[in-house]
């Protein structure tokens, strides 16, 4: 089957999203790979959040997210950072600079995660 078949058959749309979405998504996990272990291990914790608060009806796909939802959700992340970075031992153990570095940290993290979900929730990749 040529492409171009594919391309009338599939339709414009359904086309361009098979061509682009496995390869911005490569480029997305290459990216993600590269950043520090700091932010790689927040990363992580701010998917599983992602992944908790993605349903039918979920704020983070509202038009206009509330602003003190997101809050609440980055409060809950630095807790949980807060317990692991209390209960680790030994030279592994990530210690962060200052609180609110890392909540602003969390949420710039949030932020960009909320807004590829909502992309891709859309179907632009």
């Amino acid at each position: 089957m040529s492409i171009w078949n594919c391309f009338f058959e599939m339709g414009i749309a359904q086309f361009f999203r098979l061509i682009y979405t496995e390869p911005m998504k490569r480029g997305f996990e290459y990216v993600k790979e590269m950043y520090p272990l700091t932010f790689m291990t927040i990363q992580e914790m701010v998917e599983k959040e992602c992944d908790y608060q993605e349903f039918a009806g979920s704020m983070m796909f509202d038009e206009y997210p509330d602003k003190m939802g997101i809050l609440r959700i980055v409060n809950r992340i630095f807790e949980n950072i807060k317990k692991e970075e209390a209960s680790c031992n030994g030279k592994e153990c990530i210690k962060y600079p200052d609180d609110q570095w890392l909540k602003d940290i969390i949420m710039v993290l949030l932020l960009n995660e909320i807004y590829r979900r909502r992309q891709k929730r859309k179907g632009y990749y």
